[in-house]
């Protein structure tokens, strides 16, 4: 297993936080063309924000990563995720932990994921908790005599 190391994983999640703002933005904007603001009251209005910005990318997450084994930023970096010990995808449990293990990431201001830095297998506390790693694709890796080549 090639373990995809801490830019690339940067780079997908890049990609996936500027995807979920946008589906975020996008269902925000369709909530106020529906004008649900003036017949519910303010906090039913700010239950469906707080669900669309926290509650629906915590769905999707563990979604993608039972489902395909990655997230949409992850699949453009050509990265998987999966079960440390077999290889396979992640089961549920490991689903929870790994998602419990983002909360504290977040909640230690991102100390979790630095330690993607200096694993030898590119684990950040979210993967140790829940016995995953990120891999790249086989067959998305290529010689630098491939990548040259591309460009001539």
């Amino acid at each position: 297993m090639i373990y995809a190391g801490f830019l690339r994983r940067t780079l997908a999640t890049l990609i996936d936080l500027i995807l979920l703002a946008l589906l975020g933005s996008l269902l925000l904007y369709l909530l106020d063309l529906a004008e649900l603001h003036a017949v519910s009251p303010p906090f039913e209005r700010e239950l469906m924000e707080l669900t669309i910005n926290s509650v629906l990318p915590l769905m999707l997450l563990t979604g993608f990563w039972m489902l395909l084994r990655a997230t949409p930023g992850k699949l453009l970096c050509d990265c998987q995720v999966v079960s440390a010990s077999t290889g396979e995808g992640i089961n549920g449990s490991q689903t929870l932990l790994r998602l419990f293990g983002y909360l504290l990431n977040i909640a230690t201001l991102g100390l979790g994921f630095l330690w993607l830095l200096f694993d030898r297998r590119a684990q950040g506390l979210h993967d140790k908790l829940a016995g995953s790693v990120v891999v790249v694709e086989d067959d998305a890796l290529i010689t630098i005599e491939q990548w040259l080549e591309s460009y001539r």
